[in-house]
């Protein structure tokens, strides 16, 4: 027989597993409910503990105002395509979809109480920053060059096989390195040491694997390469030059390492903001935040996924990766996959357009299509010129056939 106390300390464990396993499961989906001490009022239908620290991202001093909003036949885009792509949206869980062009925003709708101002976890949109970042970082020849090893930045891998992995692998989520056991924290873990204890498990460059740990690492390596912290350096070369307001990053430990792969809880509108530096090579509102040519850059296709670029997924007109039957419409497509949150931005540079969904996540819902919000939006712009049409792509032009 158990003593009592001996119960007692099997329902702890219990229960303490319970809870590590509910946040794994839960993954990128996690944040906080309640208002945190700026009186910022969370997306209330993600749910964090309140004892994951947060560190924040210090926007503008004055955050420009939201962006102008016109009619959608100003940016020739058509009503009933903008309705179509609203009402698919809302059948699948959406919280807001929001579309941008040339400057203006020509579509706003939302659900359950949100706004252009709610404060939403991001999921795994976090890894553009961080893409973007390494961008700066090169530009201001804080880091070396894509191709530089990052043995340049983290010594302990010095001496090591680890060491010869290059900044892009990291971008292409392409190390090699084995995967973390665990890839959201828990409370009071310093995941970063976890981290680097990785060892390679797959050929370098050949080898594409989803997850964080290389996006994790490249916020090492930025870290000690600019001698600032994530949050601080995101802040001062990205979130404030865009003009956008407070965001908060989540960190492994109080005062401890930002998770720079996941969770980025920022509002809606600023990421229609980071959507221009997208959309426009680098640039908002006519000055150069992110080098022309990094954009460019960050499409270029991983060699263990041609629809993988530096932490953005790239689409095509010819195939998608699970868009069953609807392919985009057009190519240059690409887009910010928010993973467990439902989040989603298509950037379409050859249009001039950026769309947001938000909302619940979509790999369980029956009939979700990955492409069909942006191609209604697309198809409804006029100066698009559908590319590869065939007899095969009939259905997706005129329904029932």
């Amino acid at each position: 027989m158990l003593s009592s106390r001996k119960w007692m300390f099997v329902a702890l464990a219990v229960v303490a597993l319970a809870a590590i396993a509910f946040l794994i499961s839960r993954g990128d989906a996690l944040w906080s409910s309640r208002a945190d001490g700026n009186g910022i009022a969370w997306d209330p239908s993600l749910s964090m503990p309140d004892a994951m620290p947060t560190e924040s991202i210090p926007g503008a001093s004055e955050p420009e105002p939201k962006i102008p909003s016109v009619p959608p036949d100003v940016e020739e885009l058509n009503d009933d395509a903008l309705e179509s792509a609203a009402k698919y949206a809302g059948e699948h869980g959406s919280t807001a979809l929001i579309v941008r062009r040339h400057g203006h925003l020509v579509f706003e709708r939302y659900w359950q109480g949100q706004s252009y101002e709610t404060l939403a976890n991001s999921g795994t949109f976090s890894r553009v920053v961080t893409a973007l970042a390494t961008g700066i970082a090169i530009s201001e020849r804080k880091i070396a060059a894509p191709d530089a090893p990052v043995s340049w930045y983290i010594k302990e891998w010095e001496n090591d096989a680890r060491g010869e992995i290059t900044i892009q692998e990291l971008l292409q989520s392409s190390s090699g390195l084995a995967a973390s056991p665990v890839e959201f924290p828990v409370p009071g873990a310093q995941l970063t040491k976890d981290y680097l204890q990785l060892q390679i498990e797959r050929y370098p460059g050949e080898t594409w694997v989803p997850g964080g740990v290389d996006t994790r690492i490249l916020g090492v390596v930025i870290e000690r390469a600019t001698g600032m912290r994530f949050a601080q350096y995101v802040s001062e070369r990205l979130w404030k030059p865009i003009g956008a307001g407070d965001a908060r990053i989540i960190l492994d430990s109080t005062n401890g390492d930002a998770r720079a792969d996941c969770c980025l809880a920022a509002r809606h509108g600023d990421w229609m903001r980071l959507a221009e530096l997208l959309v426009n090579d680098g640039v908002y509102q006519g000055t150069e935040v992110v080098p022309r040519q990094w954009i460019t850059q960050m499409v270029t296709p991983a060699k263990g996924n041609p629809e993988f670029g530096f932490q953005v997924e790239i689409g095509s007109a010819k195939a998608t990766r699970q868009d069953g039957p609807e392919p985009y419409v057009t190519d240059g497509v690409f887009v910010l996959n928010g993973g467990g949150t439902g989040h989603r931005l298509w950037v379409i540079p050859s249009l001039g357009i950026a769309i947001l969904r938000a909302g619940a996540d979509t790999t369980q819902q029956q009939g979700w299509v990955e492409s069909r919000i942006p191609n209604l939006i697309i198809r409804g712009a006029r100066d698009f010129v559908r590319k590869n049409v065939s007899t095969k792509d009939i259905s997706a032009i005129v329904p029932g056939h």
